[in-house]
């Protein structure tokens, strides 16, 4: 299942990311047909624009949802409102006192000062 998904996914980012080329792949694919049929410009010859209005605004068509993401801002609000230490220093001292204190015992605790690693380089 994972698989599937992750699969999907990953074909649904490279069609995004491949769709202009797609765009101007099936252009040239159908140049054409496209200026014959589809150019605006095709009553003006003298304009030579073999369906490149057409490409222009599928082009224009590709880009226009990546520019209504580009105005989005993310907004993050701060409240101003912090609570007193006091507060907090209850809710923690409740926990601390129900366990048990240990102790620091120096048994426990190991210290190794190898000097033959730790020393300054010899010149």
């Amino acid at each position: 299942m994972r698989l599937t998904v992750a699969t999907i996914l990953l074909l649904l980012m490279t069609f995004q990311v491949l769709y202009k080329g797609i765009v101007l792949s099936s252009y040239f694919a159908n140049k054409a047909y496209i200026a014959a049929v589809l150019c605006e410009n095709k009553d003006k010859p003298e304009m030579h624009c073999e369906g490149k209005c057409y490409l222009k605004k599928q082009l224009q068509k590709a880009e226009s949802p990546e520019s209504d993401n580009a105005g989005f801002t993310l907004k993050l609000e701060v409240s101003p409102f912090t609570a007193p230490g006091s507060a907090w220093r209850g809710a923690i001292g409740a926990v601390a006192t129900t366990a048990a204190p240990r102790p620091f015992l120096k048994s426990n605790y190991r210290y190794s000062f190898y000097t033959a690693c730790f020393h300054p380089p010899r010149a």
